[in-house]
């Protein structure tokens, strides 16, 4: 909808705008909310309420400061950004530079409040987490949906991110001050609990300052090298394979304090190689339908001419961005591990040698390939930063072995899918229209799921996890169903 009504110039200006308050969040909250995470999650298990106190003041106050000091910086960068760095339209300048006050402005919010981020994880309180990312989702999409029909101006979008980013604050605010009885949440400072937290995020820090080359650094290059409006092309799958990722970083994401949390390191294992396993049972299909179905997926999304455009010009680049999504999922699991044994140095460098390989990658392929070449450097970084570490934790950090690795956690989803994907490329013929787009679709579910059941990457234990985290209705289902008896039988 917003690249129909705002035109492929304003839809980059806006992708450019808020990928730099969300990858800038990453870069200057320092490595400090799995810390927050893994510290939380020991001392409510201990159930030490002034280690708890410590933990929630001293980060409240390094958050704070870091915030000011964050947006300001992006605010006073804004005018270079418009003026030199990107290859803005002269009549899109003005709301290029108010898009990305607005974009300092979300982001010195999110920073200062972002200790309130940690606690819901550290609670375990995966309903909320879901209420804030789906029910918040909702609203913020179907608010910007209406207001872009009614309205077609960028700067009331971004005004409604912001928004959206806040009451997500407050959300999270009430939880917590519900939650942690007796804890005042307020700033303050305890100089163990900060040595703590800074030796813990020294190599994190590093692996997030790589983060913004890795999710953001492409559409920078090519709003500098080719034009805004390519940007705007671009963006379209590659915020959409962002997405995705970031939705099978919240299906890792509750594997963190359990590991963080464990007894023993076999329990710990245990949760690394189902974790693992779950999060490629769920990107292995996505990967497929994306990688088979691009082009129709694109211009029926879109739809109209700008859907046709799209869907010519990005198509290629969206089956290398959806390669790279899946292989940067499923070490998600991996890094997560290594961090809860307090050893971020392990994951982070790899992502730093990914960021390395990016850079020179995407300026060396732009010129010559375009946006495809971005999305190829993409994934060139995906496979140097994701393979080598999916060996390190299997073979030297977990040491549980890299067969058994590689067999349980990985090669039974992805032959599922690339049997599913073999359905949807003999159908793919029929995805002219959004009906035919559906079957093709459901074709490729029913067959992933039937040779996920049959290959054993999908369990009858698996419905259990579910229900820990589902919420109640949908939990009862799950326990009640067929299906688990199938796959127990």
């Amino acid at each position: 909808m917003l690249v129909r009504r705002l035109g492929t110039d304003q839809y980059g200006i806006y992708a450019l705008a808020t990928g730099l308050g969300a990858g800038l969040t990453n870069i200057l909250a320092l490595g400090l909310i799995p810390g927050i995470v893994a510290m939380l999650s020991r001392a409510l298990a201990e159930e030490s309420v002034h280690e708890t106190q410590k933990i929630v003041g001293t980060s409240f106050t390094l958050f704070a400061v870091i915030g000011m000091v964050g947006g300001t910086a992006l605010a006073l960068l804004v005018p270079v950004l418009v003026n030199e760095v990107l290859r803005i339209p002269t009549d899109l300048r003005e709301i290029a530079r108010i898009a990305l006050w607005l974009s300092a402005a979300g982001l010195g919010l999110n920073l200062v409040f972002a200790v309130f981020n940690a606690i819901p994880y550290a609670l375990q309180r995966y309903d909320v987490i879901a209420g804030r990312l789906v029910g918040l989702s909702l609203v913020s999409t179907a608010a910007t949906v209406v207001y872009v029909l009614l309205e077609a101006s960028l700067t009331g979008v971004m005004v409604i991110q912001v928004v959206s980013g806040l009451a997500g604050i407050i959300l999270y605010y009430l939880v917590s001050r519900r939650e942690l009885e007796g804890i005042r949440l307020r700033p303050g400072f305890d100089r163990g609990t900060f040595r703590r937290l800074a030796s813990f995020t020294a190599f994190k820090s590093l692996g997030d300052t790589a983060l913004i080359f890795e999710g953001r650094f492409d559409q920078l290059a090519i709003g500098s090298v080719l034009s805004i409006g390519a940007v705007g092309i671009y963006a379209v799958p590659a915020n959409a394979c962002q997405r995705i990722l970031q939705l099978l970083g919240e299906v890792a994401a509750p594997m963190y304090p359990r590991m963080s949390a464990a007894g023993n390191e076999a329990a710990r294992r245990a949760v690394l190689v189902t974790g693992s396993r779950l999060v490629a049972l769920t990107a292995a299909p996505l990967a497929a339908v994306l990688m088979v179905l691009a082009e129709p997926i694109l211009r029926i999304w879109i739809g109209g001419d700008q859907g046709l455009l799209v869907a010519r010009e990005a198509g290629g680049a969206f089956r290398l961005l959806a390669g790279a999504m899946f292989l940067q999922a499923v070490v998600v699991v991996a890094g997560l591990y290594c961090e809860s044994l307090q050893r971020p140095v392990i994951n982070n460098s790899f992502t730093v040698l990914g960021a390395l390989v990016l850079v020179p990658a995407v300026l060396l392929a732009i010129p010559r390939y375009g946006i495809a070449g971005a999305a190829g450097a993409v994934l060139l970084m995906s496979f140097v930063q994701s393979v080598p570490l999916f060996f390190v934790v299997a073979g030297r950090v977990a040491r549980v072995g890299l067969g058994r690795f590689l067999g349980e956690a990985l090669a039974r989803p992805t032959v599922s899918a690339l049997l599913a994907g073999g359905v949807g490329f003999a159908l793919r013929g029929l995805a002219t229209g959004l009906l035919g787009l559906l079957v093709v679709g459901v074709a490729m579910a029913i067959v992933y799921l039937v040779a996920a059941a049959l290959t054993g990457a999908i369990r009858a234990g698996d419905l259990a996890e579910a229900q820990k985290v589902l919420p109640a209705r949908w939990g009862r289902l799950l326990a009640t169903s067929r299906l688990e008896r199938l796959l127990r039988n």
